[in-house]
Parts: C-alpha cells; structure tokens; sequence
C-alpha cells in the first residue's frame, strides 16, 4: 500500500479479561452498544475509512479513541479554510499525516494512513476490513464504493453532511447490498448514475475543483456521534437490526433524528453482484501485461480475451501547459513522461481513454511488456478482470 508515514495495525485478539484489566476500555465495555463480548469484537474489527475531512477525521480520532483499528485514505492536503472545522489539520500538510501525529498521541500502532484516493488502493486490501465508512463528500465516489461495497460482502456506512451551508442537515446510511440488503445505489436509474459520474476531477488533476463543503463542526460532530454509535452496534454484534439497512436523517434545523429502513431494489443498476477473486501470484511491480494476458488466456481456455483494470481505465494521451498534447498511456495515477518540446511536466488527459483492452491493443499502445505498476496500478491487491465470449469473468488479484 502506498503509505504516508504509516504504521502497522498489529495482529490483536482483544479477550474479554484482557478488555477487563485494561481501565481504558472498562466503562465503555458496561455500555449497551458495547457491552457482553461486543468490546472484543469491537477491538478486533477493521475499518476502512475514505475522507478524513470535516465528518472524516472527526470520525477516524473518535473512533480510534475508543479502540477501533482503522485505515484511512485521504490524498488531500489541509489549508488555513480547513481549521475553524476540521479535526487535526495543518495547513499546508496531508491531513492524513496530521491524524495520524494525532492518533500516535493517544494509542499507537492502531492506525494506518494512505495519502491515496480510495480507487487507488488495491482490492485486495479492502478486503482485509469488516466495514466501509464513506465520508469524502464526494458523489463520483458512491457507485465504485457501493460496488467494492458489495462485491467484497462488506458493509458501508455513509456519513455526510447538507454541505451548502444553507441547513443543518446530515445523514448516516448503512447499506449492505453482498448481504441481502439495500445498497446505496438501490434508488439509482441510468440518469443518477450519469449525474453522478461527470464530478471530476481525481485529486492531483488540473481541471478544476469540485465545490468545498460550507458546514460547521455542530452538524458534522452529530453526523460523526451517530455514525460512531452505528458502527459500534455493527461490528460490536449488539443491535445490527438498528444498523443495517437504515438510514438516520439528523435535522439540527427542526432538532429532530428521522430513521429511515432503506429498499432494496432487485432491478438496481449495481446487481448486488459479490465477487468470486482468483490470486493470481503475480506482483505488480514485476509482472507485465503480456503475463497476465498469458494466465487469463490458460484460466479461460481462449486466447481471445480482454482485461479491464478496476476503475483505473488506461488514458492515451498527456498535455502541457507550454499547448504540445502527445501520445502516452497509463491510468491517471502513473507518472506522466515529459513534454517532448519544452521538457515540462504534462498532465493526463482524461477525455481519452480506454476502459479495457485485449492483447493486439496492449503491443500496439506498447505495454505488452510493462509492469502493472508501471501503469499507475495500486502495487498491492490490484483488481483486474478477465474478459471472454460466454464465460464467467475472472477476477484476479495482483500481489
């Protein structure tokens, strides 16, 4: 994984006379959400956390306060605006790194860090967690998370605010779609899903921002204790029925908490579909394109396949700024070459692209033999899916 000062989440099996001799825990361990043997769950569950901003990193400290192990993704870097609301943060430093400073003060070893966009860390690290918790503010995200959500059997916990600055208005929402229940794209048709999908750029592009939450530390403190509540009963094992599947709406307008029980749709635009992975033992920063196409081409009997990398569809062409645009390929986070008249630093250009690619297009762009790596993929647990005529896809997992 690609880390910024991270550290290692150690190996613990939290047993209850553990829990018991250590004072820390021992009148959180009398609470309803975490009494019985909910606090060594509690302790032994993962969770990944996308966003550490307003909602975000109030959340990563608490719940890292009360002994959850957490990673946290979060490529963003904090400025002065950032202060008067969000927890932990140094203008001018990743706040990933300022949380962590933060989290090392008051337990260390029980938090990993990753200056990353969440589509950029390997599937097959996700899949080490037990939950989700989305709360980058950031629509684009919702349909790959719900995706991850539901081919890893994982739930996802959704906590935002009203972000307009006009209300006090928040929501925390548990879908579930790999476990029977709704998930957070359930309610979506093919033009939601269009909306939602045009909110670039990808954190280190150029063309433009997306619009900065406007809200206070009230409504997202809220967001963040009732959130915290929700996955306390939910790894904890006490009151899941009070978890999954529900969405709580917070009005701090009218001082009112509205539960909602969310529908699942059998017609929703994700299919609820759980993912069947295949390791593959290549690593990505050895393996080249030419291999896997080799592997896929035994699994599935047929030279005729094609492979789609995980949202990490391959860009053909780079800008600079001095106006020369040149051929190069790669997803949006490799490295780009340098302008071939100015020498300057390009940029990817991300309205032209290719989402998958069968091994003729592969020695034609020239990467037949580069590493994965190489192409900007995550160098742990990549996800790439085989593609051929009436078979199954396979999933496959890079080292």
């Amino acid at each position: 994984m690609s880390t910024s000062n991270a550290t290692s989440t150690p190996d613990v099996a939290h047993r209850p006379d553990v829990i018991q001799q250590d004072e820390r825990y021992s009148r959180l361990a009398a609470t309803r959400a975490l009494g019985g043997d909910a606090m060594g769950r509690w302790l032994a569950a993962k969770i990944a956390l996308a966003g550490s901003g307003l909602v975000g990193g109030a959340f990563a400290i608490e719940a890292h306060r009360v002994g959850s192990a957490l990673r946290v993704y979060d490529p963003e870097t904090a400025g002065r605006e950032n202060l008067g609301t969000q927890q932990a943060v140094a203008p001018g430093e990743l706040k990933v790194n300022t949380l962590l400073a933060h989290a090392e003060a008051i337990e260390p070893g029980r938090m990993q860090v990753a200056a990353v966009d969440v589509r950029h860390v390997g599937v097959g690290e996700l899949r080490e967690v037990d939950l989700l918790v989305d709360a980058t503010d950031d629509p684009t995200l919702c349909f790959p998370l719900t995706l991850l959500s539901n081919g890893l059997g994982l739930p996802m916990l959704r906590l935002g605010v009203d972000g307009t600055g006009t209300r006090e208005y928040g929501r925390v929402a548990c879908s579930h779609g790999g476990g029977g229940y709704a998930c957070a794209a359930c309610t979506w048709d093919q033009a939601s899903l269009g909306r939602a999908t045009v909110r670039t750029p990808c954190p280190g592009q150029v063309q433009g921002e997306r619009a900065p939450t406007i809200a206070g530390r009230a409504i997202g403190l809220t967001v963040v204790g009732v959130g915290l509540l929700q996955a306390q009963r939910l790894l904890g094992g006490n009151d899941t029925d009070a978890v999954l599947g529900r969405e709580i709406l917070i009005d701090l307008d009218g001082y009112q908490l509205v539960p909602l029980e969310l529908t699942r749709s059998e017609a929703c635009l994700s299919r609820h579909e759980r993912w069947e992975l295949e390791e593959t033992g290549i690593d990505a920063r050895e393996g080249t394109v030419a291999e896997l196409f080799d592997l896929a081409t035994t699994r599935l009997g047929t030279p005729d396949v094609e492979l789609d990398c995980w949202f990490h569809p391959l860009l053909l062409e780079c800008w600079c700024p001095c106006g020369h645009q040149q051929q190069a390929t790669g997803t949006r986070w490799a490295a780009t070459p340098a302008c071939a008249v100015c020498g300057g630093h390009t940029h990817w250009t991300t309205t032209a692209s290719l989402p998958g690619f069968n091994a003729l297009q592969a020695q034609a762009l020239g990467i037949h033999e580069r590493t994965w790596a190489s192409l900007g993929l995550p160098e742990r647990g990549a996800l790439i899916t085989a593609y051929a005529d009436r078979r199954a896809p396979l999933r496959l997992l890079l080292s």
